[in-house]
């Protein structure tokens, strides 16, 4: 395994088509590791965007099939691209596969508006250890119900 930088490329072969190759270093027990997948797809969007003052912003990523180790084809779409913020979905399969790894990703511009980075959050009891050692709230806590 070399490093995430060096192992996340991919080439792209037509319009919203690129390809790669994934060896088995990335696999946890018997698949690649789902985020090492999901990047794949969102290095893909970000070349076919081609717009560096939109850099990512959110995704979400939907595993309907598996994708092993092995040659990937990548299929990009753009869904809407705007001035400040354009919506992609890509996905990620072993070639000739009909479905595997499907990501929803937002890429966006900066842009003034709230910041939220000062907030704290609600009061909660204290964890504590339950029997056998788990770990579990006071009964006092809200957020249980």
């Amino acid at each position: 395994m070399g490093t995430f930088q060096d192992d996340v490329k991919v080439t792209q072969v037509g319009v919203g088509r690129y390809e790669t190759e994934l060896d088995n270093s990335w696999d946890l027990v018997v698949l690649p590791q789902g985020g090492v997948l999901a990047s794949f797809g969102l290095r893909a969007a970000s070349l076919e965007i081609d717009d560096p003052t939109q850099p990512l912003r959110t995704c979400t990523t939907v595993f309907a099939g598996q994708v092993g180790a092995g040659e990937l084809d990548i299929d990009v779409r753009i869904l809407r691209r705007g001035r400040s913020a354009t919506q992609v979905v890509t996905e990620v399969r072993n070639r000739g596969a009909a479905v595997g790894a499907t990501t929803l990703a937002v890429f966006g511009s900066s842009r003034r508006g709230p910041s939220f980075v000062d907030v704290r959050g609600p009061d909660r009891a204290p964890v504590r250890a339950g029997p056998h050692g788990v770990v579990a709230r006071a009964r006092s806590d809200p957020l249980e119900r």
